[in-house]
């Protein structure tokens, strides 16, 4: 199919080794997860590039999880600065419909005195 074989993970190695090994660690920029298995995701955000992408193209498991030790990361290093809008815990019904409606763009923190 035109990969090289040097490109080609082998049967039995763990992919994060494989990446590890052949020091490809900063350049896999993008991983386009087709399994979906909790096993498989956690090697795709462990094997992609920090601010890199993956894209979960299928799933086996009901439930995949992303490693937010990573995101810590990104954030503390300035990659991702996510935005948050906050506010009173009174305030709920108002931050709800504001979040329906599309006018948080992004995150809505609910504090009990903001």
């Amino acid at each position: 199919m035109g990969v090289p074989r040097e490109d080609i993970v082998p049967v039995g190695k763990l992919i994060p080794d494989f990446v590890k090994e052949n020091r490809l660690e900063d350049k896999i920029d993008t991983v386009l997860e087709f399994v979906g298995m909790h096993q498989t995701f956690q090697d795709a955000q462990k094997t992609v590039r920090p601010a890199g992408k993956v894209l979960c193209i299928g799933t086996l498991d009901l439930k995949n999880e992303l490693d937010m030790k990573n995101g810590i990361k990104l954030h503390l290093l300035g990659v991702i600065n996510p935005q948050v809008e906050t506010g009173k815990l009174e305030e709920f019904p108002t931050g709800l419909k504001n979040l329906c409606d599309g006018k948080i763009k992004d995150r809505y923190a609910l504090l009990p005195h903001a």
